[in-house]
């Protein structure tokens, strides 16, 4: 909830509460979300955004309601994290193991796919056609496409994985719609569109953007150049 690495002091204390409750995760909870270390500055970006904090996060940050959630459970998985299904009773390894070349695609993907407001999707699709339409080997393989056969006509289990990532996100987005202006339109806009940037930003990201948004975006633009940044994937 805080840091990697958290203080072994407070620690105890909060275990110590925990214990005295009879183990009531509720007080545990409130022990962490008033302490001091949970609001230190220090302590702003420096955890990993875990797939179910990225996907979850998301949709209620921007408030979007999904009329299904098992595509956005294939989404989480995608990027690593098969939502109920650790890999041991501790859980997922978490940090840096989140990311590899594989998952920070499917992260970009997903959020691509989010904010691209009307356009299509179907050039995200690998083995995607002018037409959108996925290619393949007639009869055989279905719609995977050329790209994911090897040479001996076994079928590439990255590439596939990939495509059925593709799928079955593409399934769940593709009924969710997101309206940048009312969103956008919490923040004061008195002050000038530089300063409702800021506002947003400063909601968005846990530390500085790499790359700061042009003040005068479009909403859907300003809001897609944030949550591309690399800021957004830490909390």
């Amino acid at each position: 909830f805080v840091s990697p690495d958290p203080d072994e002091t407070a620690i105890r204390r909060i275990a110590q509460r925990f214990r005295d409750s009879r183990y009531d995760i509720k007080v545990a909870l409130y022990a962490i979300f008033t302490s001091d270390a949970f609001y230190a500055s220090e302590n702003r970006g420096v955890l990993v955004k875990s797939p179910i904090d990225l996907v979850v996060g998301t949709l209620r940050q921007f408030e979007m309601k999904p009329s299904e959630a098992t595509p956005f459970a294939v989404a989480a998985a995608g990027m690593g994290q098969n939502l109920f299904a650790p890999p041991n009773v501790k859980g997922w390894p978490g940090q840096e193991t989140w990311i590899n070349a594989s998952t920070l695609l499917a992260r970009k993907q997903f959020l691509e796919r989010l904010f691209r407001g009307d356009e299509m999707s179907s050039r995200m699709l690998p083995g995607a056609n002018a037409q959108g339409t996925l290619t393949a080997d007639a009869g055989t393989m279905g719609a995977l496409p050329r790209q994911a056969m090897q040479p001996q006509g076994a079928l590439d289990p990255e590439k596939a994985r990939q495509i059925r990532f593709m799928r079955a996100m593409e399934r769940g987005l593709s009924g969710v719609q997101f309206e940048s202006g009312p969103w956008l339109a919490q923040f004061d806009a008195s002050r000038g569109t530089r300063s409702r940037s800021g506002a947003a930003s400063r909601l968005l990201l846990a530390t500085a953007p790499q790359s700061v948004p042009e003040a005068s975006s479009e909403p859907l633009a300003l809001v897609r150049a944030l949550v591309l940044d690399a800021a957004y994937q830490l909390k």
